[in-house]
């Protein structure tokens, strides 16, 4: 049998089915391709929600280093990440060099101004303690009874060495530290008095204010020209202004407690004053202290030498003491 093509009126259309559509299963007709997933921007909320951000871990990078041989030209701009790092770096410096400096700035006052210990309020006791024995002299005996024969009276002078001061105290506010006790005193001291039976004359008490030591080097220095004006006012004086007269006369080794009248003169003002003044009386020496007594600045003209910043307060009243030995 010849196997030949079916009529035009039986011929099969593959491509379509009995309804007139397109045979998916037809061999004849265009396959079409499978459609690509949508994209979407990446910005875009639905790209964010797939694509959710990796977690970040911050490490410290070095900084970028120019390449070497390459010089810095307008068309050659600062890579900007070696520019942030600079500018970071710049800026951690400054953070630890204003941090040093405050540091210093407050170390510093701290020091100057708090200095060290402050010493002990001047004491009949204390004063005798520190003697040294070799300095009371030999005392002439007769018959070897070991009484002494040398009376006390005569001229007594003021002999310069350690034990031997004249000081002041007053309080003050310091900015960060609080109160402080501040004591001054210059070893540079000079004067006499006459002792004849019971009565004590012509005492006098010099001090050389250009020597006087604080606990702090830089307050000292501010004393030469603010407060004492040391360079201006280089001495202090007491003198006696009438004799006085104990209930009876010094014996060695007795002990005197008074007040003796006279003038202080302290930056150039001279006032009345009435001073204590206790004495451990020997044949050879004789140790006398002036004990605390209370000075007013304003009546001697004393301005306050306040430092803004470091010195908020200052006491309107000083204390002022002496601690001296006296020889024959």
């Amino acid at each position: 049998m010849l196997i030949g093509r079916p009529p035009s009126g039986a011929q099969h259309d593959h491509g379509r089915n009995h309804c007139g559509h397109d045979d998916e299963h037809g061999d004849e007709g265009p396959q079409q391709a499978p459609t690509a997933p949508r994209e979407h921007p990446t910005g875009s909320r639905v790209f964010r929600r797939a694509h959710p951000p990796l977690p970040i871990h911050r490490t410290t990078v070095p900084c970028p280093s120019r390449t070497p041989g390459t010089r810095r030209t307008p068309h050659n701009a600062p890579d900007p990440a070696r520019l942030r790092c600079v500018q970071s770096s710049r800026s951690r410096i400054v953070v630890l060099a204003a941090v040093v400096v405050v540091g210093l700035v407050v170390g510093g006052a701290f020091l100057w101004w708090r200095g060290g210990d402050t010493p002990s309020e001047v004491s009949l006791a204390d004063a005798v303690a520190a003697t040294s024995s070799t300095a009371a002299g030999t005392a002439t005996t007769a018959g070897g009874s070991g009484a002494v024969t040398a009376g006390l009276d005569g001229t007594w002078t003021v002999r310069t060495g350690d034990g031997v001061f004249v000081g002041f105290r007053i309080d003050e506010e310091l900015a960060g530290v609080g109160g402080k006790n501040v004591v001054g005193r210059t070893p540079g001291v000079t004067g006499s008095l006459t002792l004849t039976g019971k009565t004590i004359s012509g005492l006098v008490v010099e001090a050389d204010l250009t020597r006087i030591d604080t606990d702090s080097s830089q307050r000292t220095n501010a004393l030469r020209t603010r407060g004492l004006q040391t360079n201006t006012y280089p001495t202090a004086t007491f003198r006696q202004t009438s004799p006085l007269d104990l209930t009876e006369a010094p014996t060695a080794g007795a002990t005197v407690r008074t007040a003796i009248v006279g003038e202080l003169t302290v930056h150039g003002v001279t006032r009345a004053v009435t001073v204590p003044v206790e004495a451990k009386l020997d044949a050879g020496l004789a140790v006398v202290v002036i004990p605390p007594f209370e000075v007013r600045l304003a009546d001697f003209g004393i301005d306050k030498p306040l430092v803004p910043g470091r010195v908020l307060s200052i006491a309107d009243v000083a204390v002022f003491e002496a601690q001296l030995q006296l020889t024959r």
